[in-house]
């Protein structure tokens, strides 16, 4: 009754993957024409600029420019722990070591938990395990927290506070040993901790650590605005504000958006069509389940349910790519629907094709071997033969056999006479 039940609530969740599968599909269509529109929009309207000067003929204009990074304010300070940095953003990260829980099943569908020690940015709350004995702190000293530089410039242009909160901080920051450290912390392996051993520490000890951002040359593509910058929407809604490292004209920038683009694209598209086939899978495990009392044909269903998911997704997914093409481009969709049409057709005849050689090139063999069997058969019955008329009879063979018997008796007659 578990396993029945446990199916049945593998179909409810089987029938939200499938719809979850289904959406997630249609608007990443969606999102990937609009967004090959948008950059053909931007394509079309950017105009590449210097930094070192700003022509307010280009105001409320879509603009690319680059330059060198110029930090105006002193560096960035973090006072509680006396860290300080020059950079447009600086990151500070907080990390607990906790226990954290996992739930796994076996193939009886039996639930257990396990429990590991790890390192999180955020509190685990342990009143929600299912065991007890592993028990997380509930208090976090210190927060993650960032620090934004207030003025930075490139050439004549000054960063707007979307751009440099938005900007990136792929560095990490070497801490220095005469930074000012609260009572109890301690630097070890470039993280200021409370733990006595970093290769073995205690629940609920801390770990802190900076990133922060290094760019010495930056690119930008966004509307002027005066002398800094703000967003660009397309006509379709689409927003660019984009802040790159580098010194990068138009065409750079906008081929990082059209790979980006890809990616995501893809990520999305698989991402769908692996819903949609746990959405059918976890539907038709039902018959899995009501056939898995019967040991040898439920491990062959289940295989075949396997199978036949896969099959069902790939093509549920394909349909929806075809329709969300017909109504997004429908010129292309058109296209490739009479595509997968005109393959599916000659896939056909191939296969019509290759079915009807096959029975024509076993036929010829088939009777080969038929006559071989005939004249095997032949000669072990000639092989074979008893010397009695009525085998012989049986045999067939009464022309030469029956006569050479005859005169063999007749010999045999004669010389008993002639004894």
């Amino acid at each position: 009754m578990k396993k029945v039940k446990n199916s049945v609530q593998g179909v409810i969740l089987g029938i939200i993957f499938l719809l979850a599968g289904t959406i997630l599909i249609w608007w990443n269509e969606g999102n990937t024409v609009k967004n090959l529109k948008a950059v053909d929009e931007i394509q079309k309207n950017v105009i590449d600029i210097k930094s070192d000067s700003i022509n307010p003929s280009n105001d409320q204009k879509l603009i690319a420019t680059n330059g060198e990074v110029n930090i105006l304010d002193e560096s960035l300070k973090d006072d509680t722990f006396g860290i300080e940095q020059k950079s447009i953003k600086l990151k500070r990260i907080v990390e607990i070591y906790q226990w954290k829980e996992t739930e796994k099943k076996d193939s009886n569908d039996r639930v257990t938990y396990q429990y590991e020690k790890d390192w999180k940015t955020e509190l685990i709350d342990s009143s929600d395990f299912h065991k007890s004995g592993y028990t997380n702190p509930t208090y976090q000293p210190y927060n993650n927290e960032t620090f934004i530089a207030e003025e930075v410039k490139i050439g004549q242009f000054y960063l707007n506070k979307e751009q440099k909160e938005n900007i990136a901080t792929p560095t990490r920051l070497e801490i220095i040993e005469d930074s000012y450290l609260p009572y109890g912390y301690q630097i070890k392996n470039n993280y200021i901790t409370n733990a006595q051993d970093m290769n073995n520490p205690n629940i609920g000890d801390i770990r802190i650590s900076y990133v922060y951002n290094s760019y010495k040359n930056i690119s930008i593509l966004a509307l002027q605005n005066e002398d800094s910058f703000t967003d660009y929407i397309s006509s379709n809604g689409v927003k660019i504000n984009r802040v790159e490292e580098g010194l990068l004209n138009s065409n750079a920038i906008i081929n990082k958006i059209i790979s980006e683009n890809k990616m995501m694209k893809w990520i999305f598209r698989g991402l769908g069509a692996i819903l949609v086939i746990l959405g059918y899978t976890f539907i038709l495990n039902l018959i899995t389940t009501a056939t898995s009392f019967i040991p040898i044909i439920g491990n062959i269903v289940g295989t075949g349910i396997a199978l036949v998911s896969f099959l069902i997704g790939c093509i549920h997914s394909l349909i929806i790519f075809t329709i969300a093409w017909i109504r997004f481009r429908p010129i292309i969709g058109i296209c490739l629907l009479i595509a997968v049409v005109v393959l599916i057709i000659l896939l056909k005849k191939y296969t019509k094709k290759n079915k009807n050689n096959t029975i024509g090139n076993f036929q010829p063999q088939d009777n080969y071997g038929q006559n071989e069997l005939l004249k095997q058969n032949s000669s072990t019955n000639q092989m074979n033969n008893i010397p009695n008329e009525d085998t012989n009879k049986v045999s067939g063979n009464q022309t030469f056999i029956p006569q050479q018997i005859t005169n063999d008796e007749n010999n045999n007659d004669e010389n008993n006479l002639g004894g």
